[in-house]
């Protein structure tokens, strides 16, 4: 993950700020003197702060370069979780959105003057097949079912 250091000046008599930019994201690692700690929290481009909840600390030092590590540790780790989030689905999720996926990419069929969505269609006529395109859809998409 890059980091860039924007700014190293901002200092105030009870902290020293360093602004950096970590991929799209801007922060402020603010080592505080009076607290022995070094704290980051999410800013604008511009260095304004959006929120005065921090982001994750370091108690016991005033070195930036340990709260830029931990920053990205816990960047690193959400990143992980985003991505096993997005890759295991419930079955029954799966199904809605594959249905919801064959019904966008084919028109509606008509038997007999009734109208039937495509996925219903072909889920009642064929199972077999239905399944089979399923796990192909899977696939493509990179989800697995959760156990």
């Amino acid at each position: 993950m890059q980091c860039t250091i924007l700014d190293k000046s901002s200092k105030t008599e009870v902290s020293h700020w360093w602004h950096i930019k970590v991929g799209d994201d801007f922060y402020i690692v603010s080592a505080s003197f009076m607290a022995n700690e070094v704290m980051v929290f999410p800013t604008n481009a511009e260095c304004e702060w959006i929120s005065s909840k921090e982001v994750t600390s370091v108690v016991g030092t005033l070195n930036h370069k340990e709260g830029i590590e931990a920053l990205i540790q816990v960047l690193s780790e959400r990143e992980d979780d985003e991505e096993e989030e997005e890759t295991s689905i419930s079955e029954n999720d799966a199904l809605e959105r594959f249905d919801h996926f064959l019904d966008e990419c084919w028109e509606n069929v008509w038997v007999c003057g009734y109208e039937f969505t495509s996925s219903r269609a072909l889920k009642q006529l064929d199972p077999t097949a239905y399944r089979e395109e399923f796990n192909n859809w899977l696939d493509s998409e990179g989800l697995e079912l959760n156990a």
